[in-house]
């Protein structure tokens, strides 16, 4: 049984496994608008974008509306990557920095299963490996 030395321990540990969820999240929708995209076109992605979200400049959200709207590549990277630099703390970055990747990544067409590779190589081997072990039990897989 772990022992928590201090009280914020206990934050942090929740504050982990939230932010894992959220990573989590944000992979299983990456996932399935790709899977949408390839199938059906990017401008079936439509309905899937909340608009309220995209109001408050939601990354993954700004980035999907930017890419139905026949945006060019390098103008949403550069656009993204531009909002991302704002924010100092260092689990929001990254996981704006996974929705922004996971974005292009759905407008090259790129196959789900890279998609997977390429958004869990943006963290660390022990979240990488919990995450890739949920989608494994999780995921169903035609």
């Amino acid at each position: 049984m772990a022992y928590f030395t201090h009280p914020l321990d206990i934050l942090n540990k929740y504050m982990i496994f939230r932010f894992e969820k959220k990573c989590i999240e944000v992979v299983v929708k990456a996932l399935n608008l790709s899977e949408k995209a390839r199938r059906e076109g990017l401008l079936a992605l439509e309905e899937s974008i909340n608009e309220e979200t995209y109001k408050d400049r939601n990354i993954f959200y700004y980035g999907m509306r930017l890419i139905i709207d026949g945006t060019d590549a390098s103008f949403i990277d550069k656009l993204l990557s531009n909002m991302i630099s704002h924010e100092k703390n260092k689990q929001k970055k990254l996981l704006k920095e996974l929705q922004k990747q996971a974005c292009l990544l759905i407008q090259e067409g790129t196959n789900t299963r890279l998609i997977e590779i390429m958004l869990l190589s943006l963290l660390n081997d022990k979240m990488a490996i919990r995450i890739k072990k949920y989608l494994d039990e999780n995921i169903i897989k035609d």
